[in-house]
């Protein structure tokens, strides 16, 4: 999937960390919210179903180390 390079004016960045680190709770209008794992997933739904759509909050995901499972 090919992206915009840059983003329509209705989204603002609140972090500059990369986003392959990060997990996406899109919220409606309606207070129901949906958790993305992907900001490809993200800009597709919000692109689709903007009018629905009241933010996106963005998940720092703990990056599991050491061994094993």
């Amino acid at each position: 999937m090919n992206l915009p390079k840059e983003l329509p004016e209705t989204f603002t960045c609140t972090s500059d960390a990369p986003y392959d680190r990060h997990w996406y709770k899109v919220w409606c209008k309606d207070n129901t919210c949906k958790v993305l794992h992907s900001y490809a997933e993200v800009y597709t739904v919000w692109w689709n179903f903007k009018e629905l759509i009241s933010n996106v909050e963005v998940i720092d995901v703990k990056q599991r180390g050491g061994n094993g499972f």
